[in-house]
């Protein structure tokens, strides 16, 4: 046997050994498996995977605010290219962004200065003039980032409108010098590497572009909305928490309105159409609404879905629907720790910790006694939320950008709007909710573990998954994968009645395309009665019915249904998890590339979680025989995380041996 090429893993992989003698040809039978619940051996010299994502630009409220990075990035690159001697300032700045730092020679001599000035000019021809004009737009989008979302907060429409105008012109301007310098090479007589600074023009161009579909959007004629839509976590929807109400930001024609918080029910009141709801949620409604609308676990889809039908509804009905963006409880917490404790009306003080458990009791309370406007709590929060933000100190502000890094990559934050190319901005961000989109020849493995709570109360609050996946690669390029998904309540006869409902969960588990069942056990099938006769009178959804074309029993797993979702092949079934306890659904099932593994191959694994889920996770990668992964030169690798974030993307290489 070939001595196997050894080659320095990045520091990013943890790769984790288990002493095992021998790999069986063939899976033990299912009920043999055990449920592993094992805590990762740490390797010297390594350390867990790190989630890769594309940047996004953070900054409150304003979509294009990637610029408060960029700025600080090219600006001490320009403002160092002016003042050399303050060349320990700008490393402090690349270090802060975690970008290479050059370490340029400064020039020690009046005479050098005078010659590094010269070799600047020769160098660069009109870069330095451009550059002096980069520098004031730079200066002057950083006051304008600063400033847009006070005035927005303030319901300035005429100064948002012109500060947007303005920060279009300024992303222009830093956006010809960037090219001019990528144009012109690398100046190494003051900042080695400046050119490679360069590569940041696509972003400020995106940002450009981003301002100026904001001000079209916001100089519209008519009366335009944009709906940010509370997913509520403790009851689980694929396209994140059920929808029970939802904030309406009004604009147009250079004014912005009042937010106002609305319950979801009265825009179904007003929808007149009487639509037939996915079978496995025609347990609990007759109809489908905008409130259940995100079935999907797509968020795109399920944004369209609910701005369809609440379109459709006489509560919008002479209304322009522009967008809907979805926050998950843990935005709200994260403002409220940026904001501080808020008394309320009522004398009530509400923290980041005890707003969640608030808004519930209120609302329970408010569904109890018939009240009209259960929701009315929000209403109230919002006011002086709003006052709290616009006061922030320079503390506050840097607590809520680190806690908006976290949103998008955790799906707390999802956003959609009409407009296809603030979509693609977003999208390329991966701020749209989207989910992954498996390439052609993917060559590798996908798994997301989807939960629907119909009838389950808000018990999903206490509820903590647990998903545990190995998958034994063949050397023919078969992948054979055994993944358990274990719920586990943790509600005590102390706990409010709503969360201590036993839950009752549609489970939903998407796999790539050409996945064949070979086992399933834990779950169970469900007997769907409908509430109404959905051939008189009913509308089928075009969307549900393409999905539900697909739908068909699994021969020999009755418990097990199976269709394609987004380009994926999803095997389904029912778990019920009491209060206190535990439930586990297993299932194996295996899959064929086109061809067999040989050495150098990539191989790519993604994960991805639900908005609102709370999920630990465990992954074991097992090579073909005769190969061990590059990254550790074993042949088992392994992944860890009590608490997954939204996406994980684990790339590996193979190597025979």
């Amino acid at each position: 046997m070939a001595k196997a090429r050894r080659k320095s893993a990045p520091r990013e992989i943890r790769d984790i050994r288990f002493p095992t003698s021998h790999i069986p040809e063939r899976p033990a039978p299912l009920a043999e498996i055990p449920v592993r619940k094992v805590r990762p051996v740490f390797l010297e010299g390594y350390t867990k995977p790190t989630v890769r994502r594309r940047r996004f630009p953070w900054k409150p409220l304003a979509v294009f605010a990637l610029l408060a990075l960029v700025a600080a990035i090219a600006g001490g690159v320009l403002w160092y290219r002016q003042k050399a001697t303050e060349a320990s300032y700008i490393q402090e700045v690349l270090k802060q962004a975690n970008l290479p730092v050059p370490d340029p020679e400064l020039p020690g001599s009046l005479g050098e200065w005078f010659a590094a000035l010269k070799d600047i000019f020769s160098d660069y021809g009109d870069v330095p003039k451009a550059s002096l004009e980069a520098i004031g737009a730079l200066s002057h989008a950083a006051g304008l980032l600063e400033g847009i979302p006070a005035k927005f907060l303030a319901k300035d429409g005429t100064g948002v409108a012109a500060d947007l105008a303005t920060l279009r012109a300024d992303l222009e301007i830093i956006s010809v010098f960037l090219r001019e310098v990528a144009a012109k090479g690398s100046d190494a007589a003051i900042f080695p590497g400046l050119s490679e600074y360069a590569e940041y023009a696509p972003d400020v161009e995106r940002a450009r572009l981003a301002a100026d579909r904001l001000l079209a959007l916001l100089q519209a004629p008519g009366q335009h909305h944009i709906l940010v839509l509370f997913g509520n976590s403790a009851e689980l929807r694929p396209g994140g928490g059920f929808l029970g109400s939802f904030a309406d930001i009004t604009f147009g024609s250079s004014t912005i309105g009042d937010v106002i918080i609305h319950d979801i029910n009265e825009v179904d009141r007003g929808l007149e159409a009487d639509i037939v709801p996915p079978k496995p949620m025609q347990s609990i409604v007759t109809r489908w609404r905008a409130a259940d609308a995100n079935w999907f676990f797509n968020y795109p889809e399920s944004a369209r879905k609910v701005l369809e039908m609440m379109g459709r509804s006489t509560f919008y009905a002479s209304s322009t629907l522009d967008g809907a963006i979805l926050i998950s409880p843990k935005i709200i917490q994260d403002l409220l720790a940026a904001a501080g404790p808020i008394e309320l009306e009522n004398g009530v003080t509400v923290t980041a910790e005890t707003v969640i458990p608030m808004i519930q009791r209120e609302v329970q309370a408010g569904q109890a006694s018939g009240s009209e406007n259960p929701k009315e709590i929000l209403a109230q929060l919002l006011p002086p939320l709003q006052s709290k933000l616009l006061g922030l100190d320079d503390a506050g502000s840097q607590k809520l950008v680190a806690a908006a890094k976290e949103w998008i990559g955790n799906k707390d934050l999802a956003i959609f709007l009409r407009d296809p190319e603030l979509m693609k901005i977003a999208s390329y961000y991966e701020a749209d909710g989207a989910s992954y989109v498996i390439p052609q020849d993917f060559s590798g493995d996908y798994l997301a573990a989807v939960n629907a709570n119909l009838g389950g109360g808000k018990s999903d609050a206490m509820i903590n998954d647990t998903i545990d996946f190995e998958s034994d690669l063949r050397a023919d390029g078969v992948i054979e994968n055994q993944v358990a998904v274990i719920r586990e309540s943790g509600a005590t006869r102390e706990d409010e009645w709503w969360y201590r409902v036993t839950n009752l969960d549609y489970l939903q588990v998407f796999t790539p395309q050409g996945a064949a069942l070979t086992a399933a056990s834990g779950g169970r099938a469900r007997t769907i009665t409908a509430r109404a006769n959905y051939s008189k009178g009913f509308e089928t959804d075009p969307d549900v019915a393409a999905i539900e074309a697909t739908l068909k029993p699994v021969q020999g797993f009755p418990a097990v249904a199976q269709f394609r979702e987004s380009g994926k092949n999803v095997f389904a079934t029912w778990l019920t998890t009491p209060a206190g306890g535990s439930s586990t659904a297993r299932f194996q099932y295996r899959r064929g590339l086109k061809a067999p593994f040989r050495d150098g191959d990539a191989y790519t694994f993604v994960y991805e979680r639900q908005s609102g889920a709370k999920q630990s996770l465990h992954i074991v990668l097992n090579a073909p025989p005769g190969f061990v992964w590059e990254a550790g030169g074993v042949s088992r690798y392994e992944y860890f995380s009590e608490a997954a974030p939204g996406r994980v993307v684990l790339a590996l290489t193979l190597m025979e041996i």
